[in-house]
């Protein structure tokens, strides 16, 4: 129900089998594994903190996703994984309330990112991470609004790009299937 703020996660076949929850857990954003197997969710911890966590879609034990806190000044809060989820993005923020966005190589497998966090933004004065942030779809950019306006992070050497500058707040940035626009 909308007056409890409860977001609830559902699978739903398409061959018309009863949809189902894996997982009671509020779920905020997911990412399904490639071999459809498992899901990668934004999601609650038992303290209400945001946490990513691992679904296993034929049942099983949740896991919950560690990230390497090394070289860190702060709690991340999680953002969304790539779209293969070989990579995960997460916030810092800092005493002025903008963020430090950073992105650390992840192990689905192990449930955990492998190496040291690399920041890729810095100052983000971003809202919502949904209204506010997609990866391209072949994981090599990031789209993210910034001070009303829409960035474009390359992932692989590169500054972040400014692509729009409005006088209107843009929204919800989504990538076109092939990455063009």
């Amino acid at each position: 129900k909308s007056y409890e703020n409860i977001w609830k996660f559902k699978a739903i076949s398409v061959s018309g089998a009863p949809a189902f929850s894996p997982v009671s857990d509020n779920v905020y954003d997911a990412r399904w594994s490639p071999d459809g197997k498992v899901i990668c969710a934004l999601s609650n911890n038992t303290k209400g903190g945001y946490i990513f966590k691992l679904i296993p879609i034929k049942g099983g034990e949740t896991l919950l996703v560690k990230i390497n806190k090394t070289e860190l000044n702060g709690d991340p809060f999680p953002i969304k994984a790539s779209p293969d989820l070989t990579m995960l993005t997460f916030w810092i923020a800092g005493e002025d309330g903008k963020k430090d966005i950073y992105i650390a190589p992840f192990s689905l497998k192990e449930a955990k990112t492998t190496s040291p966090a690399r920041l890729i933004f810095k100052d983000w004065s971003a809202g919502p991470y949904n209204t506010s942030f997609s990866w391209s779809p072949d994981g090599t950019r990031i789209g993210l609004i910034h001070e009303e306006d829409i960035w474009i992070v390359p992932l692989k050497g590169g500054n972040p790009i400014q692509i729009t500058h409005t006088p209107e707040h843009e929204l919800y940035p989504r990538w076109s299937p092939d990455g063009t626009m």
